[in-house]
């Protein structure tokens, strides 16, 4: 073989590990940034319940009652916080929910070596249209832009816990104050999650806290330095609509906060907590904002062709993979017609990448589509859901120690049929 020929088909390889790269990214990612013309549309309630402290996502059928719950009622952003999904190696993660992505920044590993804490988002496609950006600052700060008019930035925070030591609440404060001064002055800014922070009748009007502790204190300094205010301390509401945790031992309290600018304020219509995504097994509840604001949502772009072909079969078979080395090479020296060199190397990369396309498009196995039921459409998951969300509602409304173990033992139910739904 010559030195050119060994070059080609050096390149050719090259080619083939880029296109199943491209693949993998397209497919794993699918959150892009399109730069065609965008249109206009007035989303009156994007914001719609937007932050939830899950309390884990790992066991079996919780992180697909999310997605359920999110798509049932409509909601395009839900801030997660601690999903304990743990995957260190990777800086992001996506995870499919039916027609949602679920974008998260791993766990850690505490003193015992258990799974704690982890930030995300839940984005519907139509909130995937319009990113712009998602970025993890830290492990309890991540920042998520949406294009729009103005453009929106969310903060998905996760404080420590008020009985944590200073440094660490004082590090959090220092991350989240250097993250909220790069927002620029004219961007729809909201900050959403668990602050672990109490504030009394001294500090706000309509809470459900009667003091204010430590991390109270703090949120309030951090709110006035920024001129924020919280939208779910700032609508007369009945005490059931403002606690968002309860404590394994009953008590109750407003922890969990949606953080918007003040010169906004007119835009968010209401805010409240609800049990809605009881089912999804947390003893904290989400806390929703409804916020009417012109966005603008980009023309969906077309697939890749490449996200067609079945990669894994590809991989899974040597022969395949060799054959299409050859015909990739073959199509490409015979297009050849002139030496590589740095004025044409551009030039024929290019048309190194073509063929490559070229090839695997007509001789590569498609991905066969998927009918498979989802585990969280099974009758039984349906009716187990059903009856959590009826006690939780009834426990909720009217707490009682007979309702509180029905409640556990509802849970425990609904686990049960999405693990009889899988086998």
């Amino acid at each position: 073989m010559s030195s050119r020929d060994h070059d080609l088909r050096h390149e050719g390889m090259k080619a083939i590990r880029w296109a199943r790269v491209a693949e993998a990214q397209l497919g794993n990612k699918g959150l892009t940034l399109h730069t065609s013309k965008h249109i206009f549309a007035e989303f009156q309630q994007l914001f719609a319940e937007l932050t939830l402290n899950s309390r884990t996502l790992g066991s079996l059928g919780r992180l697909e009652e999310l997605g359920e719950n999110a798509e049932s009622r409509g909601i395009d952003i839900i801030a997660v916080q601690e999903h304990r999904f743990y995957h260190p190696d990777n800086i992001l993660k996506y995870h499919q929910v039916g027609s949602y992505q679920l974008v998260t920044f791993s766990a850690s590993k505490n003193t015992v070596n258990s799974t704690v804490g982890g930030i995300g988002f839940l984005l519907s496609s139509k909130a995937s249209d319009t990113l712009l950006s998602i970025e993890s600052i830290s492990p309890r700060i991540m920042v998520l832009e949406i294009d729009g008019n103005p453009k929106t930035t969310l903060v998905c925070v996760y404080s420590p816990h008020n009985s944590s030591v200073a440094d660490e609440i004082e590090n959090f404060c220092t991350t989240l104050r250097s993250t909220i001064e790069q927002v620029p002055l004219h961007n729809f800014l909201v900050i959403a999650g668990d602050l672990n922070a109490r504030l009394g009748h001294d500090e706000t009007k309509f809470t459900f806290n009667s003091k204010t502790n430590r991390n109270g204190e703090m949120l309030k300094d951090f709110l006035e330095e920024f001129n924020l205010y919280t939208s779910n301390n700032s609508f007369m509401k009945p005490k059931g609509q403002l606690w968002t945790f309860e404590s394994p031992l009953g008590d109750r309290a407003q922890i969990d906060y949606l953080i918007f600018r003040k010169k906004w304020r007119n835009s968010v219509k209401d805010s409240r907590s609800y049990s809605s995504f009881s089912s999804v097994g947390s003893d904290h509840r989400i806390v929703s904002a409804t916020v009417k604001l012109s966005l603008r949502s980009s023309k969906k772009a077309k697939p890749h062709p490449m996200k067609m072909i079945d990669w894994e079969e590809v991989l899974s078979n040597p022969d395949m993979s060799k054959q299409l080395t050859i015909e990739v090479y073959n199509t490409f020296q015979s297009l050849s017609t002139s030496e590589i060199d740095a004025e044409n190397i551009e030039e024929v990369y290019s048309s190194l990448i073509k063929s490559t396309e070229e090839v695997a498009l007509a001789t590569l196995p498609k991905k066969k589509s998927r009918g498979q039921s989802k585990p969280s459409n099974c009758p039984n998951v349906i009716e187990a859901r059903n009856h959590l969300k009826s006690i939780s509602l009834a426990y909720h409304r009217s707490p009682s120690q007979s309702l509180k173990i029905q409640h556990i033992a509802a849970k425990k139910n609904l686990d049960e049929a999405y693990l009889n739904a899988e086998t």
